[in-house]
Parts: C-alpha cells; structure tokens; sequence
C-alpha cells in the first residue's frame, strides 16, 4: 500500500502570505503603541492573527515561522 502524498497548494501559500503582510500593514498604520484601548485590543488580535498564519505556513511547507517572515 502507498502513502498518499498531496501537493503544496501555492495558491495557499500565496494567499497567507498576502494576509500576513497586510495584518501588518495595518499595524504599521495602526502605529505600535495604541493611542485607544480599543487600537491596543486591535493590535492583539493583528498580532494572534499574524501568528496563526505563520504557524499555518510552518505547517504547509515544512520552514520555521521565523524563516517564513
């Protein structure tokens, strides 16, 4: 019996590395200090969101997150 192996999707890969840099675009935007708590809470969320992304690229292609940003 075989071991089924699937493709690298780039379509995947592309799309979240488009979504990593425009979480941190926004950050850039948003500015790193937070004027509000409500742009602090923001920035929390960009920062999770980011981090998930990466983690789902290290998954995907095998390269630490660190490599990947």
């Amino acid at each position: 019996m075989a071991i089924q192996t699937t493709a690298l999707d780039p379509a995947i890969v592309c799309k979240l590395n488009d979504e990593i840099h425009y979480l941190r675009a926004r950050l850039h935007q948003i500015g790193y200090d937070g004027d509000s708590a409500y742009e602090r809470a923001l920035q929390r969320v960009y920062e999770v969101e980011i981090e998930s992304r990466l983690l789902k690229l290290t998954y995907l292609t095998g390269y630490a997150a660190d490599e990947l940003a």
